[in-house]
């Protein structure tokens, strides 16, 4: 009897490849440490300078997981013994190929069999670099155990941009979409850079997805979004100093896309509650160079401090400019280089718990880089600065600080799901420096990345490490769906810094430790309200008892 198999359109094959191409893994890239509340604002430190930004996840991987379906297999007329697989349109090495079909080479193959073939086929495929595909068997007769596959390696038809769209905005969009066009048949690399560029701009949340079209091996690809020109970001917390104010807000003014389709500008300000012993004014734009992830930032800010309890003004100006550019972007994998050169001139400036009066310089190399998986996110970055003793740089006295000084700081960030619902968050941090450092350029501890149970920035020093561990159980039952990704937590955290000897001084070792737990309610995407009981484990300070508990509140909201 003649066993024969009956033709497959390779179509919706090829469109449910494409969902999965387009999916990430969401659970714990929503439960990084970027969706924790912003890091407390330093007084007289950029916070984006290379050294201080934490060594989050890169780029923005949002969207749906799609799983693609198990390859259906054909109907079989009857069960037939495999000899031989015949493979066409496969740009795929044949060993690779045949590694995957071999196992069922002799055997005798019905309905289910071929299912598994086809899907051992299918799992070949997934492991290499293209991005859409189908696998067919066509009408057959599989004489002599002899099985023709047919394989379509897809590619992008045709692109299109729907929604409320800046006009700016589209351009942008219209020129990151035409390598996925052009590139026949599409690769997974290319796909996942250039739809991880869209989802980074800045005021645009699209919607990306594919549709299918009239041509089996091609889909239409569709970018559906609205973008929002302004955004306002207003944040409170009670982690100030006990010089400058506990009791803190910032107001921020966010415009995007206004001149080049892909910049964002950025206006702060902060001050005390009720208060005025410090006032923080800092300006940020970035703007994209190229359609391919080069980018610019400059920043610059003002700081004016007047401790209520010290009777001396100060101020300091800080500017800076780096280039950055995105040599890996991928829903799974990240790599970002940065080169930077910035400038502080302080003038009897309050540092959290210190005084500066210098003029300091300083080159920047970054690099910063991301895995995530299924149930795990981790990041990693380096950052070496460099002293540059021109351009202005002094110091008040020649024993308080080096001008030619070099440090390296490292991070790392690690977020595993141990258990449905629960994540465990490891943060790691150290700066190593033979140097004694300006005020501005120390590690500093204290706040809400490191010492919780202390005031930001209570303790400083030339080099040091710190390390924070926290297990977080976020509930996907029994909220209200704004209030999901709300979550309860525990930490512990401490650090060890050095402090060179200065002015006739010893060297000094300050260190810190605490502990706590409380809650982050989530209220929509951009709201964030925390509330914590702190304690901590040392005193690093003699005028104050910290071995003792105490709430901490924090809101942080930007709204369009």
């Amino acid at each position: 009897m003649k066993s024969g198999v009956t033709a497959r359109r390779s179509t919706p094959l090829l469109l449910s490849v494409a969902l999965a191409a387009l999916s990430i893994h969401p659970t714990l890239a929503a439960q990084a440490a970027g969706e924790q509340p912003p890091a407390q604002l330093r007084p007289g430190v950029s916070p984006n300078r290379a050294d201080q930004a934490p060594a989050g996840v890169t780029g923005r991987p949002t969207g749906p997981v799609s799983t693609p379906p198990p390859v259906a297999a054909p109907p079989v007329a009857a069960p037939f013994v495999l000899r031989t697989v015949e493979i066409s349109g496969s740009s795929l090495p044949a060993a690779q190929l045949s590694a995957a079909y071999a196992p069922f080479v002799g055997q005798t193959l019905d309905r289910a069999g071929l299912q598994r073939l086809l899907e051992a086929m299918r799992v070949a495929y997934q492991g290499s670099n293209i991005a859409l595909f189908s696998i067919a068997a066509p009408a057959q007769s599989l004489q002599g155990g002899v099985l023709r596959l047919q394989a379509v390696e897809g590619h992008v038809g045709t692109a299109v941009i729907r929604g409320r769209v800046d006009a700016k905005v589209k351009a942008r969009v219209t020129e990151y979409l035409k390598p996925l066009v052009a590139e026949r048949p599409l690769s997974k690399a290319t796909l996942q850079r250039q739809v991880s560029l869209i989802r980074e701009i800045p005021g645009f949340d699209p919607q990306i997805a594919f549709e299918r079209a009239d041509d089996p091996t091609a889909l239409r690809l569709v970018v559906d979004g609205e973008t929002h020109p302004f955004q306002f970001g207003v944040g409170i917390n009670t982690r100030g100093t006990a010089f400058l104010g506990r009791n803190q807000a910032q107001l921020d003014l966010i415009a995007n896309g206004l001149a080049t389709g892909g910049d964002q500008g950025r206006l702060s300000y902060a001050q005390p509650v009720g208060r005025d012993d410090f006032r923080l004014l800092s300006l940020g734009y970035s703007t994209p160079l190229n359609n391919d992830g080069l980018s610019l930032s400059l920043n610059a800010g003002k700081l004016e401090t007047q401790p209520r309890s010290i009777p001396l003004k100060g101020q300091s100006y800080n500017a800076g400019a780096q280039i950055t550019w995105a040599a890996v972007r991928g829903f799974d994998r990240n790599l970002t280089l940065t080169g930077g050169l910035d400038g502080v001139n302080s003038d009897n400036a309050f540092l959290g718990y210190t005084f500066a009066s210098e003029r300091i310089r300083s080159l920047r190399l970054a690099a910063a880089y991301s895995l995530q998986k299924p149930k795990s996110v981790t990041s990693l970055a380096a950052t070496l600065s460099a002293g540059v003793p021109s351009l202005g740089a002094r110091t008040l006295t020649p024993q308080a600080s080096d001008l030619d000084f070099k440090k390296l700081n490292l991070r790392l960030l690690d977020n595993r799901q141990i258990a449905p619902g629960f994540v465990w968050r490891t943060n790691l941090a150290a700066q190593l420096s033979g140097n004694r450092l300006p005020g501005t350029e120390q590690m500093a501890a204290g706040g809400d990345e490191f010492g919780r149970g202390f005031e930001t920035a209570i303790i400083s020093g030339d080099s040091g490490y710190a390390a924070s561990g926290e297990l977080a159980w976020r509930p996907s039952k029994g909220l209200p769906p704004r209030l999901l990704g709300s979550e309860a937590y525990g930490f512990v955290d401490g650090a060890r810094l050095h402090y060179q000897a200065r002015y006739g001084l010893p060297d000094r070792d300050p260190h810190l430790a605490s502990v706590g737990g409380g809650v982050r309610v989530r209220t929509g995407k951009r709201s964030v309200a925390q509330i914590e009981a702190v304690r901590g484990l040392n005193n690093p300070v003699a005028y104050a008892n910290r071995e003792v508990w105490r709430l901490n509140f924090s809101l942080r909201s930007v709204v369009f």
